[in-house]
């Protein structure tokens, strides 16, 4: 009878618990439920002008057309507003990690801080240093890719 009973109550909680844990990319986060913001800074309002389309990606398109700039509403709001939206739950919030985690580490319970969960929106951009051979940047290029 306690096995049948610690059975159905991890079960239930299991159930009430997973919210919104399904949420591992955009495609996901485009489905769900969940607002969603962008931080307001330039480069981010820039990625997602329509005229130019500095991302061919469709999914973030979507997700600016359906959940960021729905109702003629801009959803751009500064990095503290929006990361307490993502506190009051249900929203998501596209933010710089080092701005969100100073954030979270001030206003976040330790609960809270392990709900939340992130998605990359830009895709990782590759770069590399040009250095003349045999320049005396050389070794301070190289040191600064190791950290």
């Amino acid at each position: 009878m306690i096995i049948y009973q610690f059975y159905n109550a991890n079960v239930l909680s299991s159930l009430l618990n997973e919210q919104y844990n399904n949420i591992r990319n955009l495609k996901d986060l485009l489905e769900s439920d969940l607002k969603a913001g962008v931080e307001d800074m330039l480069f981010n309002k820039d990625y997602f002008k329509v005229n130019i389309k500095r991302t061919n990606d469709r999914i973030p398109l979507e997700l600016y057309k359906k959940k960021i700039v729905r109702n003629k509403q801009n959803n751009f709001f500064d990095a503290e507003y929006g990361m307490s939206l993502v506190k009051r739950g249900g929203f998501a919030f596209h933010v710089d990690t080092s701005t969100a985690y100073r954030i979270m580490r001030k206003t976040f319970s330790e609960k809270e801080i392990c709900e939340v969960s992130a998605v990359q929106l830009f895709p990782p951009q590759y770069v590399g240093a040009v250095a003349k051979k045999g320049s005396q940047y050389k070794e301070y290029i190289a040191i600064g890719w190791v950290f």
